[in-house]
């Protein structure tokens, strides 16, 4: 199993569409490629089971 804890980079812009559309452009472009990307990876988890059965009926019998 694995997991991945990710962050949506956004730049430090005023977000107003109609103030400052040409900053809003750039916000939401910056966003769309980080959501593209999958955001910067914060934090990575990933763990591993493992199991087996040690074959008993195949070790020879003692016949004394």
């Amino acid at each position: 199993m694995s997991g991945t804890d990710a962050e949506i980079q956004q730049p430090n812009v005023v977000v107003n569409k109609e103030l400052y559309p040409t900053e809003y452009a750039a916000w939401k472009d910056s966003v769309i490629h980080s959501l593209r990307d999958l955001g910067r990876p914060l934090n990575y988890r990933q763990t591993a089971d493992l199991s087996w059965n040690v074959p008993l009926n195949k070790l020879p019998r003692s016949t004394g």
